[in-house]
């Protein structure tokens, strides 16, 4: 029986590849764009709300999450945004960790690239969220890339697109960046944090591990990485603190600062995120 699922599930993913092919080879044209470059990525981690963005604004910047509702977006160089889960927009079947069905379509909704992204920002998504960003625009890919460097990027043990520092760091690698600047990743830190810049509260705090070890032992072959913190400290990457890199000054600001309420009322429709209070 498993093995027939097993086959099975190798059969719709070859499908899926075979009838996308046409959109996924049109995302090759992007490879090496910036080669030799230094870039800045964003997450959502809660270190954000001590970071002024537009400090960020001298290097391109690639995003992930929720970023682009970010009061300072267009005080940055962003001009990649990838949302790497596949069939996120696909229609409410189930409501899922939601109160409703109708929530879940609203949770949904907010990620749209319509809803902020400018013209200017390059969208990529797996492709089976297409057609939701149905513009030129908009690039796809699935469990690989098209590319020239097939020793790189189309290693089968190597999980690509396992989370939004996977996907934005392979991104990276694949556009030809030569260095990237992690900006609010804070399971890289020490002490690692969870939470977001979004929810309420400065995050909590968890115990140090060498976070995500195989996939950045090999990113590090293709991509100099480093994680920027808040202060001086010893992560398991390279790091660099806010102040030395970008000459700012460290300022806490509410997630109510940083976006809009009714942006927030949107997001809160997720289950376990703390967005009006801390528990």
């Amino acid at each position: 029986m498993l093995r027939s699922s097993l086959r099975n599930l190798k059969t719709v993913r070859s499908g899926i590849g075979l009838i996308a092919a046409p959109l996924l080879r049109r995302t090759k044209a992007l490879e090496n764009a910036h080669q030799g470059e230094d870039c800045y990525i964003f997450g959502d981690g809660a270190s954000i709300k001590y970071f002024d963005l537009s400090k960020f604004a001298d290097k391109r910047g690639i995003a992930v999450g929720v970023i682009p509702h970010h009061r300072q977006f267009e005080e940055t160089a962003i001009e990649y945004w990838i949302l790497p889960e596949p069939m996120f927009f696909w229609p409410a079947i189930r409501r899922g960790p939601y109160r409703s069905r109708a929530d879940r379509a609203r949770f949904q909704n907010f990620f749209k690239p319509t809803r902020r992204l400018k013209r200017r920002v390059t969208c990529f998504l797996n492709v089976t969220n297409f057609p939701v960003g149905l513009s030129r625009k908009t690039f796809y890919f699935f469990d690989r890339l098209p590319t020239n460097r097939p020793e790189v990027f189309k290693i089968k043990e190597i999980n690509y697109f396992a989370g939004s520092i996977n996907a934005s760091l392979t991104l990276a690698a694949y556009l030809g960046f030569r260095r990237a600047f992690l900006v609010g990743f804070d399971y890289t830190h020490n002490p690692a944090c969870a939470g977001h810049w979004y929810e309420k509260g400065p995050g909590i705090p968890q115990e140090f591990h060498s976070y995500n070890q195989d996939f950045f032992s090999w990113i590090s072959q293709h991509l100099e990485v480093v994680t920027v913190v808040p202060t001086p400290q010893e992560t398991s990457l390279a790091s660099i603190d806010y102040t030395t890199l970008t000459g700012g000054t460290l300022e806490y600001r509410e997630n109510t600062d940083l976006i809009t309420i009714e942006e927030l009322t949107e997001l809160s429709v997720w289950y376990d995120y703390r967005i009006f209070n801390t528990e």
